[in-house]
C-alpha cells in the first residue's frame, strides 16, 4: 500500500517510507511467532495438577512461611545424576518400570500451570522468565539479594516436574526442588497413591536426591 502523492514524493522520502513499511511487517511477525510459540506450549492436566495439590499440600513444606511456585515445570532435574543412582531412587521409592518411564517422557519437555487453574488461586505464582532475568547475575549471593527485595516475606521458590502416572492410574511420581538460597536447598523424589475412596491423591513415600548446605 502506497500513501498518495507517493509518486511526487523525492527518492529518500520512499526509501524511508518503504523501509518503514518493512520494519512494521518484521515486527507483526515477530509478535505472531511469539504469540503461537505461547499458545502451543503444553499445559498440566486436571490429573497432573492434582497431584501438584497433593504433594503442596502434604506438610512437606510446612516449616517455610510463604513459598512461590514457579508457573513452568522444571522437567528431568535427575538427567544430571548417573544411572545407578537414579536406580537407587526408584528402587527405594519401589517405582514400576511403566512409571518411571512414563515420567521421564513426559519430562522431555516443561508444560505451564493453566491460568484458570485453581494451582494459582491458592499459591503465590511467580513467572518463570521473570525467575530467571533475577539469577542471571554472576554472584549467587548477589541474586539472592535480589530476589528478597524483591519478593518481601517469601522464603524462596518451589519449581517440581510434571507429575508421571503409571498404567493403572492409582501411582504418581514426581520430583519437587526448594531454593530457598545459596546454601539452602532440597530436593525430592516423591511417590504418591490414589486414594480409591476419597478419589485423592496421597504422598506414600518420599527420597531425597540432593540437599544444599
Amino acid at each position: 500500500m502506497k500513501p498518495c502523492g507517493f509518486k511526487k514524493m523525492p527518492d529518500a522520502y520512499k526509501k524511508i517510507y518503504q523501509l518503514f513499511l518493512t520494519l512494521i511487517a518484521f515486527s507483526t511477525l515477530q509478535t505472531a511467532s511469539c504469540n503461537t510459540t505461547s499458545a502451543n506450549k503444553s499445559t498440566l492436566s486436571d490429573l497432573e495438577i492434582s497431584i501438584f495439590f497433593s504433594v503442596l499440600k502434604d506438610g512437606l513444606l510446612s516449616d517455610r512461611n510463604k513459598i512461590l511456585l514457579v508457573d513452568e515445570t522444571s522437567g528431568n532435574e535427575l538427567i544430571r545424576k548417573s544411572n545407578s543412582v537414579n536406580a537407587d531412587f526408584f528402587g527405594e521409592l519401589q517405582i514400576d518400570e511403566d512409571l518411571i518411564a512414563d515420567w521421564q517422557e513426559k519430562n522431555l519437555t516443561t508444560k505451564k500451570i493453566p491460568y484458570n487453574s485453581e494451582l494459582r488461586k491458592s499459591f503465590d505464582v511467580i513467572d518463570k522468565q521473570k525467575l530467571k532475568q533475577i539469577f542471571s547475575r554472576d554472584k549467587l549471593e548477589d541474586t539472592w539479594k535480589l530476589f528478597r527485595r524483591t519478593f518481601l516475606n517469601f522464603d524462596g521458590f518451589v519449581t517440581m516436574s510434571t507429575p508421571g502416572v503409571d498404567e493403572s492410574m492409582t501411582t504418581g511420581l514426581v520430583m519437587v526442588e526448594f531454593h530457598c538460597g545459596p546454601e539452602c536447598g532440597t530436593g525430592k523424589v516423591i511417590k504418591l497413591t490414589k486414594h480409591p475412596d476419597l478419589d485423592k491423591w496421597e504422598v506414600e513415600k518420599s527420597i531425597t536426591a540432593w540437599i544444599a548446605f
